[in-house]
């Protein structure tokens, strides 16, 4: 995978997916702090197998292991979790960076009012039964995995980026009053569910 989003970006990008949770003695104190304000025993394990992700991008690129330094959104890096995996994606030379899966899942036709714009409601509308549900969910990859690429994105909601051919597995899009944000996606999509993955850059305009 990180051959084939490499050449599509023509940018060194890194993936790593993980279903197993970081040993609690490999965290940082700070990590272990982080780690102990989780309430559920859920969230701590999800929370662990996304360590454990970034800290092997990390490792590769030859920063510091401790993942406390990272906040999102992010330039360089960004984390998904979904149905027991993590995936951690790093990017190099982008202003941002967002990765997002969905396994396929019953959705609420009334959520497109949320985050599709009319042109992409108008779009699904034209579709029915499974091919209805499965764009649906990819829709959603797409518009999150663009949102987690946008720095400063407190503002934004999914509803703000504007995909430019909403059938395409891979293209453009943009977001709402900041026509000089260019950003690109990519979708994988299989019998497990969808993921997409995202990245900004700033025009030169």
């Amino acid at each position: 995978m990180d051959k084939m989003l490499s050449q599509w970006s023509g940018k060194k990008v890194l993936v790593e997916m993980c279903k197993q949770q970081l040993p609690l003695a490999q965290l940082s104190i700070n990590e272990r702090k982080h780690y102990d304000s989780f309430t559920t025993q859920s969230r701590k394990a999800e929370w662990l197998k996304g360590r454990n992700a970034l800290k092997v991008l990390l490792h590769k690129n030859n920063e510091s292991l401790d993942t406390e330094q990272i906040s999102f959104p992010n330039k360089s890096y960004s984390l998904t979790h979904n149905d027991g995996l993590a995936i951690a994606i790093a990017m190099d030379d982008v202003t941002g960076v967002g990765v997002d899966f969905e396994v396929w899942h019953d959705v609420k036709p009334t959520m497109v009012e949320w985050f599709l714009n009319n042109a992409e409601k108008l779009w699904l509308s034209t579709l029915s039964g499974q091919k209805f549900e499965q764009e649906f969910v990819r829709l959603w990859t797409v518009k999150e995995a663009l949102f987690k690429a946008t720095m400063n994105n407190e503002e934004l909601g999914l509803i703000d980026f504007k995909i430019d051919e909403p059938s395409a597995i891979s293209g453009l899009a943009t977001v709402v009053n900041h026509p000089y944000w260019q950003l690109r996606y990519k979708c994988i999509v299989n019998n497990a569910g969808a993921l997409c993955v995202a990245f900004c850059q700033r025009s030169s305009i």
